[in-house]
């Protein structure tokens, strides 16, 4: 009877183990790649080419996908239908087992990688932000994937049709001790080094991210050059890293007990409970590779808003930008008008007006020099001439008073004031992506200027979403500079899309100032 009863209880663990990759499994596959699907469709949408961590999010993609397509489809078959084509062919064999370790270590790589880009990002130093960059991206990631493809060849070597018992074949690795010790302590001690460093870097980014909270508040002179998209990208990493860790400690552990206990007996149904437990823990192991929809759509709202476009678009549904859905939540669209373009006579003298209110030598010690204000005085026959020569934009509240005004100075105006005509000369001796900035085609933002009383309310990033709109298809690049204590204004460029180009110190004072791009080609 006991002995009855112990086949009843290995044989419902054998049901409950093929039923779970029989029913269970493919739904993880459908949703996996269903998920990347929508995830890279999103990602590989404009407005998010060129984030860098973007970029290792989609290599990620990528290989999880291959992941996906290849070990997790084929524990469908080996477990849940009892189908080993791989254990009677010698090539499915090798293929099986090295495509399994190849894309079962590329994807928390280059989530590594991508959280060492994020460290860089978040530092409080100018010159270790600029190595964040695609060029490095680029070869980190061809250097990772060369290595994993070529330190993997030993599986396609030691790995063969093994004969276990009289005429029972099957695929695995070399039966020799010296082997199957290596593969089982190098298993759980690359995943637990990977689990570490992810946890590692990601808290050491939000160390840095808090520190540039702070100095915000404190109103030193710090900037903070990650956008809200970058926020929301680096919690999407950290959840990336927590779930790696969560969804592998079990199978972790499991490879560690196994090798220290392999040389121990084991009854039958100490064997049965083992590998069902085994196999759950694979089951685990694999449905961490289709979850990263889930984590996008939780947390980042850019990713929920681009993905909303989209289904939406697809139906023939219109959507509202998010920056509208923002300001009608927040309220606070009705004291300033649409950007609109500066025409007559009265709109030059009042830009010259509030331009003379915010000048760094008429703020008032009362009013802190933190809350934004402009170096260059612009005489009226200057202002009006770049106001006919193209369109330059400006903002009216409700009463028809101008609040704000972004002046575009096209090459051909340059030589008409010193202090432009100077900064094109130090544009000409810089470089922007490994060439002349020259090179491109671009023109400077000449001066950029919002009222006091009307700051935070979105009227800087409208009137430069006019400016794109008007030259974004004429110009290459729209370039500015601004000192490093002007906090204010240097933290809303690079949230808009600025990044910073070059570094020089000002003639008159010891202050630091910075030559700052955006690429309107993005």
């Amino acid at each position: 009877m006991s002995a009855n009863g112990t086949s009843l209880h290995i044989y419902f663990l054998n049901v409950i183990v093929i039923d779970l990759f029989k029913y269970v499994q493919p739904i993880f596959f459908i949703i996996g790649n269903l998920g990347n699907l929508l995830t890279a469709l999103v990602f590989w949408r404009k407005t998010w080419r060129k984030n860098v961590c973007v970029f290792y999010f989609k290599i990620y993609l990528i290989s999880t996908t291959c992941y996906i397509n290849s070990s997790l489809f084929g524990s469908i078959f080996t477990t849940g239908y009892v189908i080993r084509s791989h254990d009677s062919n010698i090539i499915l064999c090798k293929l099986y087992f090295y495509t399994a370790f190849l894309f079962a270590i590329h994807p928390p790589t280059i989530l590594i990688l991508a959280c060492i880009d994020r460290l860089l990002i978040s530092s409080r130093n100018v010159e270790t932000r600029m190595y964040s960059s695609k060029r490095l991206a680029y070869f980190s990631v061809t250097l990772g994937t060369i290595f994993w493809v070529v330190f993997n060849v030993h599986i396609l070597i030691m790995v063969h049709i093994q004969e276990i018992r009289p005429s029972v074949f099957i695929c695995y690795y070399d039966l020799s001790y010296g082997y199957q010790n290596f593969v089982y302590y190098y298993l759980p001690i690359v995943n637990i080094s990977f689990c570490l460093i992810m946890i590692i870097l990601c808290s050491v980014s939000f160390k840095n991210v808090r520190h540039i909270r702070l100095v915000s508040r404190q109103r030193r002179n710090q900037e903070r050059t990650m956008t809200k998209k970058d926020f929301q990208l680096l919690h999407c990493l950290f959840a990336h890293g927590v779930t790696y860790v969560i969804f592998r400690i079990g199978i972790n552990i499991s490879y560690g007990y196994d090798a220290i206990t392999r040389g121990q007996a084991r009854t039958a149904t100490q064997q049965a409970i083992e590998t069902f437990v085994n196999n759950f823990l694979v089951l685990l192991f694999n449905s961490w590779y289709c979850i990263s929809i889930f984590i996008y759509v939780g947390i980042s709202k850019a990713f929920r808003y681009e993905l909303k476009k989209m289904l939406y678009k697809t139906c023939g549904i219109e959507v509202l930008p998010l920056r509208e859905e923002e300001n009608r939540q927040e309220k606070i669209g009705a004291d300033a008008g649409p950007a609109e373009n500066a025409e007559s006579e009265e709109d030059v003298l009042a830009i010259k007006a509030l331009q003379r209110d915010n000048l760094r030598s008429n703020v008032s010690i009362e009013k802190p020099k933190s809350d934004g204000f402009v170096t260059n005085e612009y005489d009226v026959e200057f202002l009006s001439q770049i106001c006919r020569t193209a369109p330059n934009i400006i903002a009216k509240d409700s009463t028809s008073k101008l609040i704000g005004y972004a002046l575009a100075v096209l090459p051909e105006n340059a030589s008409n004031s010193p202090e432009i005509n100077e900064l094109v000369s130090l544009i000409n001796h810089t470089e922007y992506k490994g060439k002349p900035t020259k090179t491109y085609k671009y023109y400077i933002m000449g001066q950029v200027c919002i009222a006091d009383g009307f700051r935070g309310k979105n009227i800087f990033d409208r009137m430069y979403d006019k400016h794109r709109e008007l030259y974004g298809n004429s110009y290459d690049l729209v370039i500015t500079d601004v000192t490093e204590t002007n906090v204010r204004s240097f933290r809303a460029h690079l949230r808009v899309g600025f990044e910073v180009l070059h570094a020089y110190k000002g003639h008159l004072t010891d202050e630091t100032w910075y030559i700052i791009a955006w690429d309107w080609r993005n």
